[in-house]
């Protein structure tokens, strides 16, 4: 593999803890998507919603999403990056 080659040409070793993290936020922000839309018909009987009102919450929802990624990324990159 070439990935695995330049790895060993330069020494460096992959951080098995941050791929593990990373791997695991990439499984729950899929489980987390998934129950939400799963949700959408309880929310739309409890709410007394129409099917557009449900839509801009789910895109709330992705909205918010969107903007805590990066600024996950910056607090991580800030404060643990030196740690691994």
């Amino acid at each position: 593999m070439k990935i695995d080659s330049a790895l060993r040409e330069r020494d460096i070793q992959p951080s098995w803890p941050l791929v593990l993290g990373v791997m695991l936020m990439v499984l729950l922000e899929a489980l987390d998507t998934t129950v939400v839309n799963v949700a959408l018909p309880h929310m739309k009987g409890s709410f007394a919603a129409t099917s557009d009102q449900i839509t801009w919450m789910i895109t709330a929802y992705l909205v918010s999403t969107a903007i805590v990624m990066p600024l996950t990324g910056y607090l991580v990159k800030n404060l643990v990056s030196g740690r691994y």
